[in-house]
């Protein structure tokens, strides 16, 4: 396990890119799940673009969880699915108030998510790029406490931002986090980025 880091979200580590892509833009009206769902799917254009990117939003990060878990433990990783969801849109440039993030973080997690929620408003930067692919390397919840390993692939993605040239995000990323149990809630109170990143690469072969 490397030296641990604060982050807030998947912008801990980036090189300058050569180009800057966006995700294709697609008519913003809902559409049907392309997977049989006949629920509409919500779609954001992102804001302060020179071209045009729209996102589909999800409610939760689909994330597998260990065959072994207990319900515990299973609890804690579809939670993190939760929080990362909200990551996801905040990042993307959504409009989310303090009641989102309270939904799913707490502690000094939820004020860096607050935090950082001004200061990317106040440089209008987004970050560009697919959605998040997360994988858990190891589980544990006990009283009320729990602890999770994750790696993600966050793809060919940049932040954008009137303050600096595009920059590109390292796609694959390890972060050692901790969620309390909270009125029957899972939610995410501390975060940081393992610096070992190398087994994430191998995760997502």
């Amino acid at each position: 396990m490397g030296t641990a880091t604060p982050s807030a979200d998947p912008t801990s580590a980036v090189t300058e890119p050569a180009d800057v892509p966006t995700t294709p833009a697609d008519d913003p009206t809902d559409e049907p799940d392309p997977g049989g769902d006949d629920a509409p799917v919500a779609t954001f254009t992102q804001p302060y673009l020179p071209e045009e990117s729209v996102v589909e939003l999800r409610d939760e990060v689909p994330i597998e969880v260990p065959e072994d878990a207990t319900d515990d433990e299973a609890a804690v990783v579809e939670a993190f699915g939760r929080y990362y969801a909200v990551v996801e849109q905040h990042v993307w440039g959504v409009e989310l108030d303090e009641e989102d993030y309270a939904s799913v973080a707490t502690g000094e997690r939820l004020q860096g998510l607050l935090d950082q929620a001004r200061e990317r408003h106040e440089n209008e930067r987004v970050t560009v790029g697919p959605p998040v692919i997360i994988e858990v390397l190891s589980v544990t919840a006990s009283s009320g406490k729990g602890h999770l390993d994750v790696c993600l692939d966050v793809g060919n993605s940049f932040t954008v931002g009137q303050e600096s040239v595009p920059r590109m995000i390292d796609q694959f990323l390890r972060f050692d986090v901790d969620l309390d149990l909270v009125e029957a809630d899972w939610k995410v109170s501390r975060l940081l980025t393992d610096d070992e990143a190398d087994p994430c690469e191998a995760v997502f072969e």
